[in-house]
């Protein structure tokens, strides 16, 4: 994962990443992240933001 910045940790108390980390930059904001943020399925969050 060298090089790899979604895994850069800012939080060490943040949540869980799949890296085995806390706190990534992935686990914070990425995609996956941002839609339960939003209490959606990633399907559903692909149509709301279509317009479907």
């Amino acid at each position: 994962m060298a090089g790899e910045i979604g895994h850069v940790s800012f939080d060490a108390n943040g949540p869980a990443c799949h890296c085995g980390s806390r706190g990534c930059v992935e686990a914070i904001a990425g995609t996956d992240a941002i839609v339960a943020q939003a209490g959606l399925r990633f399907d559903d969050a692909v149509a709301a933001a279509r317009g479907r």
